[in-house]
């Protein structure tokens, strides 16, 4: 999933998902992704 947001070489996050949410960074619902990611295959 990380590799879908363009991270490259993911391994490990420390902190796990609450840790990127506590960070502020962007989270997307799986529907968000599933809808988006249909969008890029249309």
């Amino acid at each position: 999933m990380l590799q879908d947001m363009g991270m490259e070489k993911v391994a490990h996050i420390d902190t796990g998902f609450n840790g990127w949410v506590d960070d502020g960074l962007d989270v997307q619902t799986y529907d968000e992704w599933k809808a988006a990611k249909k969008a890029a295959n249309d």
